[in-house]
């Protein structure tokens, strides 16, 4: 052809084909020993089509072809080897980054299953000990258009942990284009994940009864020796929900690395489009009040720790502020039991979720605040000490605030306790970021429902971005 003819006349200019030589064995003999390595790749991740008809092969010869051809490029020619092997490598990274997706497949994604595979089977769940404890989280989201800050949130609170966003999607399997519809969510969740730069899985369940359908998703989510300890949960709120797709500026700038290389990055955002919208009316929602206390009482009863997640669409990441910004616990619940705070789990997973969350380097520019509530100065000291204490050996560093509630707090109802507190937090709170809360016990009587729904909205009502957390197992050690 022209082309071919054309590159030819190129070569010939160069005046000595002894120039040439060196180059055209150097590439021979690297493509030599990536059809090799293509070949012992393919070996070593067990895929079942791959039957080679060749009666001598096997992974050794596929290694000593491999290390041969290096050698001999090399021998040939040092400086012409590593200049062809760099050429290579650029073309290798170009066409990674650059090229659409192919039907060819990806030798890297049976590696990785095959090495995944492995470890999962060698990962114990009955040689866990709380000294390795970390927070693997499922996160249930009712559509993530409105849980775009806190799925970035979670993300940076897992602490290399395992990170799981479900959903279930209210139908059955037999309605007309039901499976289609699926399909079409299930990308645009993948998409999503891949735009906001998270290290999280995507799980999804059909059933009519949501109750149902995330009772299925705690017992189901993970894999072997690797599942969730942690539960979180939205609040169930009646105000208005913020579209965060769908503003310009709703989705946070952090994305994967060489995201701007990929084209199939870009390409993500159509997806995106195939979320489902969001309810407008509250006639519009798919859980009742009886049926979400009865998921909170269900995570419990599944002896998982369980965060409740409000007004996070209001969350401020702290790089945004150049102001004090603060992280506030508040370790004690509405109402203060004599029970030692070292020896309550809730009030130990408070300190270790805001601790493990002010480690993280995009939040250390925040302090760590905790809060000692008292009904009076005079036991004030006291409480702030022993807490201090405590906070000492768990080698947490957090700055202790005591704060006085008044003596007559113990003589409120309370309906009034909860909206006293509440104002005790909102005073407290004008420079926090986040505030870690401590989760009362659901009733056991559905009776009551409605009413621990309405204590809760007091209590957290106009505050910052908060988490209401209960701790069922132990969490922390001072054995390291």
């Amino acid at each position: 052809s022209g082309i071919n003819a054309e590159y030819e006349q190129a070569l010939l200019f160069v005046g000595s084909l002894n120039l040439i030589a060196p180059f055209v064995a150097t590439f021979s003999l690297l493509t030599y020993a990536t059809v090799n390595m293509a070949c012992l790749a393919l070996d070593l991740a067990g895929a079942p089509n791959f039957r080679p008809t060749f009666v001598y092969f096997n992974k050794y010869t596929s290694l000593i072809g491999f290390v041969s051809s290096i050698v001999m490029a090399f021998v040939v020619n040092p400086v012409y080897a590593s200049t062809s092997f760099g050429i290579s490598v650029m073309l290798f990274v170009f066409i990674m980054f650059r090229t659409p997706g192919s039907s060819w497949g990806y030798i890297s994604q049976a590696l990785i299953f095959h090495q995944v595979r492995k470890y999962l089977l060698m990962l114990d769940a009955r040689k866990d000990h709380v000294k390795f404890w970390r927070p693997s989280i499922l996160f249930l989201c009712k559509n993530p258009r409105t849980c775009i800050p806190a799925i970035s949130f979670l993300n940076d609170m897992k602490k290399g942990g395992l990170y799981v966003i479900g959903t279930n999607i209210v139908g059955d399997l037999r309605d007309p284009g039901f499976v289609t519809k699926l399909d079409d969510q299930n990308m645009a969740w993948l998409s999503l994940v891949q735009l906001l730069g998270v290290k999280a899985f995507v799980e999804t369940t059909v059933d009519r009864d949501v109750r149902n359908g995330i009772q299925n998703l705690i017992m189901t989510a993970g894999l072997g020796g690797m599942t969730p300890n942690t539960v979180v949960i939205g609040f169930y709120d009646t105000s208005e929900s913020k579209d965060f797709v769908s503003e310009p500026d709703g989705l946070p700038s952090k994305k994967p690395l060489f995201s701007k290389l990929r084209r199939n990055h870009s390409d993500s955002r159509g997806h995106i489009d195939k979320l489902p919208e969001i309810e407008t009316h509250s006639n519009d929602r798919r859980i009742t009040v009886d049926s979400y206390i009865g998921v909170i009482k269900d995570v419990m009863a599944l002896r998982k720790n369980l965060c409740i997640l409000r007004h996070f669409h209001k969350l401020k990441r702290p790089s945004a502020s150049p102001s004090a910004l603060f992280i506030d616990v508040w370790p004690v619940p509405p109402h203060p039991t004599s029970t030692h705070i070292e020896d309550d789990t809730t009030s130990m997973f408070l300190l270790q979720l805001s601790c493990i969350l002010h480690m993280v380097g995009s939040w250390g520019g925040t302090r760590l605040r905790v809060m000692a509530t008292t009904p009076s100065s005079n036991i004030g000291a006291t409480e702030k000490v022993q807490l201090e204490g405590i906070l000492k050996i768990l080698r947490i560093e957090a700055y202790v605030q005591t704060v006085i509630l008044g003596e007559e707090y113990d003589t409120l109802s309370e309906v009034e306790k909860y909206q006293s507190l509440n104002r005790t937090i909102k005073d407290n709170s004008h420079n926090t970021v986040v505030t870690f809360m401590y989760l009362p016990r659901p009733p056991h009587s559905e009776d009551r429902n409605l009413d621990y729904l309405e204590k809760l909205t007091i209590l957290t009502e106009d505050l910052p971005p908060t988490l209401l957390v209960s701790g069922l197992s132990k969490v922390t050690t001072t054995e390291l």
